[in-house]
């Protein structure tokens, strides 16, 4: 990334954190309290920036993404009438799922976390099959 780019962003974020008048103002007695605060109105700004509307002007992308939309719907309900729980507690324990590549000059390899007990109830539950526990083995060639 360019300097001038880097630059504006690092002074458009201070923008966003300017528009909170408990970030401008010395409300805060601890450090840690402000830190907070700045945290705070980033999640705030964020969230807001990634919730906002979409505008689109043609027919054709306004209908593709309705069309988008409501088969996200669709799908968050399949999931929720199949597995019997809400799709925040889905989602979030399905966030639970890592997987970690271990990098070696003798080659890689990607494993996946071990599945909870929530994971392989939530697996079951949509008849899908447990992941592999290794997805990748590469060897470097001689």
């Amino acid at each position: 990334m360019s300097g001038r780019r880097q630059a504006d962003q690092v002074e458009r974020t201070f923008a966003w954190i300017s528009k909170y008048r408990r970030c401008v103002r010395d409300y805060e007695t601890l450090p840690e309290n402000h830190h907070a605060m700045i945290h705070i109105t980033m999640i705030m700004t964020m969230s807001r920036r990634l919730t906002r509307t979409v505008f689109h002007h043609r027919e054709d992308r306004i209908r593709a993404h309705v069309q988008l939309c409501w088969l996200a719907l669709l799908l968050l309900r399949v999931v929720e009438n199949a597995t019997n729980d809400t799709w925040r507690y889905i989602r979030h324990e399905l966030d639970r799922l890592h997987l970690v590549t271990l990098a070696t000059p003798d080659g890689h390899v990607a494993q996946r976390s071990a599945l909870t007990a929530g994971q392989k109830s939530i697996l079951a539950a949509l008849k899908l099959p447990e992941p592999p526990r290794f997805l990748d083995f590469t060897v470097p060639s001689d």
